[in-house]
This record gives C-alpha cells, sequence and structure tokens, in this order.
C-alpha cells in the first residue's frame, strides 16, 4: 500500500474503525475466484432500496471505499492517489467485488 492509505488506515483504526487487510492483487486476465466473493441481492418487486444499499455499502466498507465530504472516493494502491467513485466506476467496482442476482 501507499504511505497516504497507510495513514488512512492508521486514522481509521485509532477511530476504532475495523480495517480490513488489503486484497491480493489481481494479475490482468485472472479472474477472481467467484465463490469468494460476497452477494448482492437486485432489485425486484418487494425488494426495498435500502436493503440493495446496505449490501452495497457493506462491500465498500470491506473494499476500503471512503467518504470524502460529499463523494464516495478510493485510494489508488498502486500510486496512492484519490479517485471519485462516480456511478460508472460504482457499477464496475460492484461487479468486480460482488456477485449480483435477482
Amino acid at each position: 500500500m501507499s504511505e497516504q492509505s497507510d495513514a488512512v488506515n492508521k486514522v481509521l483504526r485509532e477511530r476504532g474503525v475495523a480495517v480490513p487487510p488489503p486484497e491480493p492483487s489481481v494479475a490482468d486476465g485472472e479472474v477472481k475466484d467467484e465463490r469468494a466473493l460476497p452477494t448482492i441481492e437486485l432489485m425486484r418487486a418487494g425488494r426495498r432500496l435500502s436493503d440493495l444499499a446496505r449490501g452495497a455499502g457493506g462491500i465498500c466498507a470491506a473494499a476500503n471505499v471512503f467518504r470524502r465530504e460529499a463523494m464516495a472516493v478510493t485510494v489508488s494502491e498502486d500510486v496512492g492517489l484519490i479517485e471519485p467513485l462516480d456511478a460508472d466506476r460504482f457499477r464496475t467496482f460492484l461487479e468486480e467485488h460482488a456477485l449480483t442476482y435477482f
């Protein structure tokens, strides 16, 4: 990890927030073991939006997504830059970190 992400993790630990260990990096073209990924049930009739948000929030917390003012951000592991997590990146992020189903 970078010095910046190490500093963020240290502050989080000091404030009592559990910080998971970094995920092993996945080489280009290598597929993660899907059986190890958490699952999120997508929207359907009778399913509340808050249930979907709670599931996605748990995955984000475990994968080091942070809130910076009013924006969700990630810290890139290779160079330590803070990158905004806009709607397009968020969809890709969830596809890489969870299995979705109806």
